[in-house]
């Protein structure tokens, strides 16, 4: 099974954290990148 490689640009917030957790656990899903701001 192929894996799909992703990204996540400027999470912030419960959202953007629950998108990202969600992407990490997922089995065909490699997270490679998450960036975000820590003043937002």
């Amino acid at each position: 099974m192929t894996q799909i490689k992703a990204g996540i640009i400027n999470v912030s917030g419960y959202v953007g954290s629950e998108l990202a957790r969600l992407l990490y656990q997922h089995p065909q899903v490699e997270l490679k990148s998450v960036t975000g701001r820590g003043a937002a």
